[in-house]
């Protein structure tokens, strides 16, 4: 049976001004045993005899009523609430003046067991909140004695000794005068003159030395840059391969010849395709970009019919040995090479 709990609600939170009682956590323990204690009288002992069972449901009546008063004073931490249990009362009397065989003690057990277990609930609900309420005044006074520490305090500022005090007096004088004061008045004695003597002294020093230095280094770092940009406008960059102003398809392809004879011969295919490469940008027949792929450069040359034949063999042959998982051997570099050489005649 389902019962509405709006009542148990109104039982729990009468207030009242009420100076000592049970915890919250002490009186959901009560409930719980409450509800352990009526869930006996609903199944009474089979090797009893009657007379014997409803003695130990009076005992467990008894029980109950001693755990649960007709009223419970509850301490919370900023309030205080008396719970009523005069509805739990009578349905207990009602339970004890029906006959032990009675069916109709059933459903009075029922509803006081879901009416006590649907108390228990809002207990630990509250018990929940009052735990998070407390958990964060602990984590708040425990942030404030944290910040009360020495090693968060603002530091306190130090006195100036007398010898700082004089040397900022100092600095400060002489940066704050003016031409026309420092005319009209009389120099000073003692050390402020002998530091502002000093200090132009090695002002000068340091420029004359900057600018010698420019004198001296700067034509030639300068000639440096110069070369050194007109290098890097020279220089190419094929499938992420930067080349030289002095590279030339016939030094590439002598590169990619060595690496076969040193047995690299997956690299001497890679370096001959740049040479292939390299070989018709200087012919003017393809145009060299960083970002451009070796498909690209395929589809540059696809209105030159025996060309782009012979590249896309080419093509074909670098991307199955360079990014293909299959080992390199002889056959495909002689291959590659005739092509290759058959290429660059007919370029």
């Amino acid at each position: 049976m389902i019962y509405k709990t709006q009542n148990l609600i109104i039982c729990l939170f009468l207030l009242q001004t009420i100076a000592f009682g049970s915890t919250l956590t002490q009186y959901q323990q009560k409930i719980k045993e409450a509800i352990e204690s009526v869930s006996y009288l609903n199944y009474p002992e089979e090797y009893l005899s009657d007379s014997e069972n409803i003695a130990n449901q009076r005992e467990i009546l008894k029980e109950i009523r001693k755990k649960l008063p007709p009223t419970e004073k509850i301490e919370l931490k900023d309030t205080n609430f008396e719970v009523n249990h005069n509805w739990l009362y009578e349905r207990l009397k009602q339970f004890e003046d029906e006959p032990f065989r009675s069916i109709k003690r059933t459903p009075i057990i029922t509803e006081i067991s879901e009416r006590l277990s649907a108390l228990d609930v809002k207990l630990d609900e509250l018990e929940k909140q009052e735990l998070s309420k407390r958990t964060k005044d602990e984590e708040k006074q425990k942030l404030d004695e944290i910040l009360k520490r020495a090693e968060y305090q603002k530091p306190t500022e130090k006195e100036e000794s007398w010898l700082q005090r004089k040397w900022r007096e100092f600095w400060e004088w002489l940066w704050k005068r003016e031409p026309s004061q420092q005319k009209e008045e009389k120099i000073p004695e003692g050390s402020p003159v002998m530091a502002s003597g000093l200090l132009y002294t090695v002002l000068a020093a340091a420029i004359v030395l900057i600018l010698f230095l420019i004198y001296r280094f700067a034509p030639s770092l300068l000639k440096e840059f110069r070369e050194r940009e007109k290098k890097d406008k020279n220089s190419r960059v094929i499938l992420g391969e930067t080349l030289s102003a002095e590279d030339s398809s016939n030094s590439i392809f002598a590169e990619a010849e060595d690496l076969a004879r040193n047995g690299n011969l997956r690299s001497a295919i890679r370096k001959g395709y740049i040479a292939l490469l390299c070989e018709l940008s200087d012919k003017k027949i393809i145009g060299l970009a960083r970002h451009k792929t070796n498909r690209d450069y395929l589809r540059d040359v696809k209105n030159k019919k025996e060309l782009h034949q012979n590249m896309n063999a080419l093509t074909v042959n670098f991307e199955r040995n360079w990014y293909g998982a299959n080992q390199t051997d002889e056959n495909e570099w002689e291959e590659f090479k005739q092509t290759y050489q058959q290429t660059i005649r007919k370029a």
